[in-house]
């Protein structure tokens, strides 16, 4: 046999081998896509047959999220595969209660709203017995996995507002009441038999959407999850080539998120792993999540007018060059105000340092001045800057409110993005709605949305290990930030300002973006008038610059090609991309900590990471 003929039997069978993994791969893929059409198939199923009996007072769904809410059942609802428990967590802080041998015997006073989660595995007759111990003017709700033989073994059900009737008891099925129960799914089951003594057959209260977000599959929204699979790769790859430690992504369309995970670790030492809870520094995102939403509101309300001027609302501006800024100018950075001012440089003296290595030489070096910043707090140094570092409280006042005011504007109005008229809109907020901007934002949208994660200074509330850590600054704070805002400025002033300073969840923060997605209405809830959203987000100057009022609209600057005219959104320094696309019913959020270690780090956009996996769900829709 000849060696063209070896070389070309060689070949032949590279091929076969060649076709059968592709064929193999085919019918794999194949086979999974038809099992994502199975778990789609069988939730709508799930979500036609979910049947509320009853309903007082139409508790039902949960409007209003300032009631203290607990889950109250057995181990069973904090076994890892149930879902329960996790879902209504997605809506609102929810705290959970097991029944056991501690519990039973006690008589309950938990207070607001219990949920009773109750399966084919649950002791009914402790049930039964500890309801009569609750008080009455409690509201509970009872819900029922498992389907009619479970309610049968409830006699009178007097005792509980609303009754919740599942047919069974997997995941899927666990997910969908938890979403009924708060709006993002309507009841719409109806009883097929009776179920003496109480129900009838075709018993059954229908209810409608509050437009909470609801959490499916991609094929609900028409893509296949098979296709999805390229989102994660690029994911992967970024933190394979340490684009980032970590990043946090949610899709959402039609107010459906069919897209949600966690990739990495919170830092490159791979010891703890990414999830949907942690909770990230917003950077720039921040502005269209403090300032740019309470600005809307108080347009709606007559109290604030984008056409108006810093004079007109900022006192300490009447005697300078800012008197006659016009906010629309301001708010699409075209005003003529620096980019920036490096606030914490400002602070350093000079001091003479004895050398350890060479006891006979000096160093002159600059270090923090000690008349500004502090390693304790006191009276005089009560805002946290970070770890063993306190700035003195009139410092902000008398010095960089004073610098911003100071500083020159540009004759010629180009375009230049700015963070300074940010440092300034906490006190403009606050002196017309006479709260501080961390309340205000607090009861007029975080608490209510029920985004619990969206905060300021997020150690104050929740535990270090849950907060991805940022930049190791190594000029000014000397540490790794971590619990504490990124942005220096921010972090002089206290952690709170509106150009930076907000910590959230990805989940969280899609609450209040869909918000603005279903033209300011959410949960039941009309937060903006849609005219004010349309304003604030179309473009302002489009001859000079594509910017709305506080929001980004350039096209292919931070958004996929693919993103319509009438899309709009923002980045942060941090490594986050948020967009929201009215066109396509499209919200996407990106989250990251790219900085980490060193804000050197410019993977994250060389590799278009953000933008390359935003792509990908536009093919998806085609």
């Amino acid at each position: 046999m000849n060696d063209k003929l070896i070389i070309k039997i060689k070949l032949h069978i590279i091929f076969l081998f060649l076709l059968f993994i592709c064929s193999f791969t085919g019918l794999f893929a194949q086979e999974t896509q038809t099992a994502a059409d199975s778990i789609w198939a069988y939730r709508q199923a799930v979500e036609n047959k979910i049947t509320l009996l009853k309903n007082e007072g139409n508790l039902l769904p949960l409007k209003e999220l300032n009631n203290r809410v607990t889950c109250i059942s057995n181990k069973d609802l904090i076994n890892p595969e149930n879902t329960f428990l996790k879902t209504l967590q997605n809506y609102q802080k929810i705290s959970p209660l097991i029944i056991d041998s501690v519990f039973l015997g006690k008589k309950w006073n938990i207070g607001g709203i219990d949920i009773v989660y109750v399966n084919e595995k649950s002791n009914i007759e402790d049930f039964l017995a500890n309801t009569a111990k609750i008080e009455k003017s409690f509201k509970i709700i009872l819900c029922i996995f498992g389907g009619d033989d479970v309610l049968k073994k409830f006699g009178g059900l007097a005792d509980y507002k609303a009754v919740i009737l599942a047919h069974s008891n997997d995941p899927h099925t666990q997910d969908l009441v938890s979403q009924a129960i708060f709006g993002a799914i309507p009841f719409k089951g109806k009883l097929v038999e009776d179920i003496a003594p109480n129900f009838k057959k075709g018993d059954g209260i229908t209810t409608e959407s509050l437009k909470r977000l609801k959490y499916t599959v991609p094929e609900e929204v028409g893509i296949k999850s098979e296709f999805l699979k390229k989102a994660d790769s690029i994911a992967i790859v970024a933190i394979q080539r340490r684009a980032t430690p970590s990043m946090q992504i949610l899709v959402a369309k039609d107010g459906k998120v069919f897209y949600h995970k966690s990739f990495g670790h919170q830092t490159y030492d791979s010891t703890q792993a990414a999830n949907l809870d942690n909770i990230y520094d917003l950077a720039s995102v921040s502005k269209i999540s403090t300032a740019i939403p309470a600005l809307m509101k108080l347009t709606d309300q007559q109290q604030f007018s984008v056409d108006k001027t810093f004079g007109d609302y900022f006192s300490k501006a009447k005697r300078t060059n800012k008197k006659d800024m016009v906010f629309r100018q301001v708010l699409t950075h075209q005003a003529g105000l620096r980019a920036w001012i490096p606030f914490w440089q400002n602070t350093l003296i000079n001091s003479t340092l004895l050398v350890v290595e060479d006891p006979n030489s000096r160093l002159n070096q600059k270090i923090l001045d000690p008349k500004v910043f502090q390693p304790k707090k006191s009276k005089k140094f009560p805002f946290q800057v970070a770890d063993n570092l306190f700035i003195h409280k009139k410092y902000v006042e008398k010095n960089m409110v004073k610098q911003i005011l100071e500083s020159p504007v540009a004759e010629k109005k180009d375009y230049v993005y700015s963070d300074l008229s940010y440092y300034l809109y906490p006190e403009i907020i606050k002196k017309i709605t006479k709260k501080e901007v961390v309340t205000y934002l607090d009861e007029t949208f975080y608490k209510p949305l029920g985004a619990t994660t969206l905060t300021y200074n997020p150690l104050q509330k929740f535990d270090r290990q849950r907060i991805i850590p940022t930049e190791y600054d190594s000029l000014f704070r000397k540490q790794l930030v971590h619990g504490y805002v990124h942005d220096e400025g921010a972090a002089m002033l206290g952690g709170v300002s509106t150009h930076a300073g907000l910590f959230g969840t990805a989940n969280d923060l899609a609450k209040l973006l869909q918000m603005y997605l279903q033209n300011g209405y959410y949960g039941g809830k009309q937060y903006i008038r849609p005219e004010t959203l349309a304003e604030f987000t179309r473009c302002q100057f489009c001859e000079t610059n594509q910017r709305g009022i506080g929001f980004d609209r350039q096209r292919g600057t931070n958004a996929a090609k693919s993103v319509s005219e009438q899309s709009y959104g923002h980045s942060g320094f941090t490594g986050n991309l948020v967009w929201i696309d009215p066109a396509n019913g499209l919200l996407y959020i990106f989250l990251s900590n790219r900085v980490y270690p060193t804000r050197n780090n410019s993977l994250l956009s060389d590799l278009n990471v953000r933008t390359n996996i935003q792509e990908v769900f536009y093919e998806a829709l085609k």
